[in-house]
């Protein structure tokens, strides 16, 4: 449950910040790993998917759970017309 609170907050953060991590989980998922694991930026994305917990980054599935709630909860994080 940690792990989902701190991606939440962090999720959170990147969605008031940037719009267009609102409309797309790939580009959100992204953000999340640069920020938490910057050289993530540079990795290969097979290396990045079997050591995703060596690095310490949460899985797609939980920064697309912490967005789902995030935006149901606030709705002015809701995806926008870009």
């Amino acid at each position: 449950m940690n792990e989902l609170q701190n991606t939440a907050k962090l999720v959170r953060q990147i969605l008031e910040e940037d719009e267009k991590a609102r409309n797309c989980d790939n580009y959100l998922i992204v953000k999340v790993y640069e920020r938490l694991y910057p050289p993530v930026a540079n990795m290969p994305f097979n290396v990045v998917l079997n050591h995703r917990k060596d690095y310490g980054v949460p899985s797609f599935e939980t920064v697309r759970r912490a967005r789902q709630k995030i935006q149901h909860d606030c709705p002015e994080l809701s995806a926008c017309d870009n």
